[in-house]
């Protein structure tokens, strides 16, 4: 039971973390590109939060089923929750803020 619960805390303390940080870059990306390039209003966090949302949402419809093969011959249930873990903090955190920098960068290079 406390290990299930620890696996539930870490994907909703991962889940909490991606919105704000999906928000900001959303936000973010939008001033830097879109707003220069079309003379569109800038969005606050918050509707990048909702954008966020939005096209989750939108490409969960358009998306096949996900991609199962990364916990072929894991037979552990704590080895399944470990890696899938890992993917959510990758995919929720690390690669929204890895996309932020890099689009930092290119904005500066391309100023």
């Amino acid at each position: 039971m406390v290990s299930a619960l620890k696996w539930v805390i870490g994907f909703g303390l991962v889940w909490l973390m991606s919105i704000p940080i999906n928000g900001i870059l959303i936000s973010q990306t939008w001033g830097w590109f879109v707003v220069p390039a079309t003379g569109a209003h800038e969005i606050s966090i918050a509707q990048g939060i909702g954008l966020s949302i939005f096209l989750t949402i939108v490409g969960r419809l358009v998306s096949t089923s996900p991609d199962k093969s990364i916990f072929e011959g894991i037979n552990s249930p704590e080895a399944i929750a470990t890696k899938g873990l890992i993917v959510a903090i990758v995919s929720g955190v690390l690669g929204p803020l890895l996309v932020l920098v890099i689009a930092w960068i290119w904005k500066i290079l391309s100023s």
